[in-house]
């Protein structure tokens, strides 16, 4: 028998085995209720985008400066009132970076603070606790709710790491636990500890609170992403 170079001698079973024409033979074709299946079980995939880039939005720090007691408004401080009724030329030191900016962080000390009178206010200045946020980009973020500013940025970032933290263990626990309890049990655990603790998350009364839910919240969006395509 003559042999020819390159010719395996032995042929795979399965090499010309056509996947689509089985699966058409065995279960059918992909119709409509296949098709609406898939399109429920990519939704929480894709929904789950959401929690990941969140933090691009509430880990955003806008510009602020000191609350200044007699001269900003003690129910609704607005940041631009510096400007506008000119009590930040006095009462806010001028920003380091120059320009028309005030300082973020310091602001001159008040004989009086229910005044709010240029004769009252010296030339020594004093860090402050409570803080005015602009409202232009963003009215609303992890540094204006827990006034993560001034030696506190740090925070803002540490919030991200234990969310990607989530992530990480949740990667590693939902695939062997979907092997063991069923994909489907699995997959409904991780849809609703995401959407719990991600709710919660929105409530956290603390940055410490909105970082534990968060790192759980990691964890269900990950796991319900991984099920729901495997």
């Amino acid at each position: 028998m003559e042999y020819i170079e390159n010719t395996p001698l032995l042929q795979h079973p399965l090499e010309n085995l056509d996947m689509d024409r089985l699966m058409s033979e065995k279960l059918g074709d992909f119709g409509r209720y296949q098709k609406w299946v898939y399109f429920l079980v990519c939704l929480p995939a894709a929904l789950t985008a959401g929690s990941t880039l969140a933090s691009v939005f509430t880990a955003d720090s806008p510009i602020h400066r000191c609350q200044v007691p007699g001269c900003d408004s003690p129910i609704i401080p607005n940041y631009e009132d510096a400007y506008y009724f000119g009590f930040g030329n006095f009462s806010i030191p001028a920003s380091s970076s120059g320009g028309l900016a005030m300082d973020s962080c310091l602001r001159f000390q008040n004989a009086d603070n229910s005044s709010c009178e240029r004769k009252e206010f010296s030339n020594l200045t004093e860090k402050c606790e409570e803080h005015v946020f602009s409202r232009k980009d963003m009215r609303k973020t992890l540094a204006t709710e827990f006034n993560l500013v001034c030696g506190e940025e740090w925070k803002l970032p540490l919030s991200q790491s234990v969310f990607f933290a989530g992530v990480l263990v949740g990667a590693a626990l939902f695939g062997p636990l979907g092997d063991v309890w069923g994909r489907k049990n699995m997959f409904l655990v991780g849809l609703l500890e995401m959407s719990v603790c991600g709710i919660a998350a929105a409530f956290s009364t603390n940055f410490v609170m909105f970082t534990i839910l968060q790192f759980f919240t990691a964890m269900g969006q990950v796991g319900s992403s991984r099920l729901c395509l495997c």
